[in-house]
């Protein structure tokens, strides 16, 4: 169940009511917040079905346990249990745009299924680097971001917050060859005064949602680079719908792809 580091303590009390988790693991701080003081002003109801609340930061304090201590504690399994495609793997909540955020039952099969096929389209392999500062607490940087650079052997270069020099930087020094990002991420790339400084060339394919003018930019500006559009949401493991390599511009830029296999 992947909380959003912007949590909110009548979020986390809705989160682990709905789904009923038994373990919680956080940080102390992280983005100038204080979690362990979102878990207190939670209430302590909220920690009721809890079996056990583990820093992975550092220190235990009262309930809270460390990670060293965790460790300790954990009990090998001889054999991996066998799991059943459509056996629940993930809550994932929604954004509660019009209520209270909705938890999606995501299957096994299904994010696998999903992170292979967009590995597939976009011809991921080992000599690619990737960078991304989508959040992977949010689908589109967990299952097609995270999860299909895991499966296809990419090492994928993530930050905290979103900079756009810092990534700029990155793109050049560890020649980066994958972009991601929703429109916007590319719009303050392309404002900053150190896009026309730096060396973009290793770049050979960049995956983005959002609208068409945002697409337009990154083909004029980013240079001669695949666009994979997508379209995607939670209750479809993220992306459902992708560009495919050979697209034209006019495909690339004015359509959402075309559906990944079995969606």
């Amino acid at each position: 169940v992947p909380l959003s580091t912007r949590q909110k303590s009548d979020d986390l009390r809705h989160a682990q009511v709905k789904s009923r988790a038994k373990s919680l693991y956080l940080t102390g701080d992280f983005l100038e917040i204080d979690f362990f003081g979102v878990l207190e002003s939670a209430g302590p109801d909220t920690c009721l079905d809890l079996k056990q609340i583990v820093n992975i930061g550092s220190e235990g304090s009262g309930r809270i346990r460390s990670m060293d201590d965790w460790r300790a504690r954990i009990t090998p399994v001889p054999d991996l249990p066998v799991v059943e495609s459509d056996a629940p793997a993930m809550i994932s909540f929604t954004s509660g745009t019009t209520s209270s955020p909705k938890g999606a039952v995501l299957g096994h099969g299904s994010l696998i299924h999903t992170a292979h096929s967009v590995g597939e389209r976009m011809a991921i392999n080992l000599g690619d680097r990737a960078v991304s500062a989508m959040p992977f607490y949010h689908n589109g940087g967990f299952v097609p971001t995270l999860m299909s650079s895991l499966m296809f052997g990419c090492p994928l270069h993530s930050q905290p917050r979103f900079d756009p020099e810092y990534v700029l930087s990155i793109i050049a020094r560890e020649r980066c060859t994958l972009l991601s990002g929703v429109g916007t991420i590319f719009t303050m790339m392309i404002d900053s005064p150190e896009f026309s400084r730096t060396d973009l060339s290793s770049l050979r394919a960049v995956r983005i949602t959002g609208p068409v003018d945002e697409r337009r930019a990154v083909v004029e500006r980013f240079g001669n680079v695949a666009l994979f559009s997508l379209w995607g949401m939670t209750e479809t493991t993220s992306t459902a719908t992708l560009s495919c390599l050979g697209d034209s511009t006019r495909e690339q830029v004015d359509t959402n792809g075309k559906p990944l296999p079995g969606k």
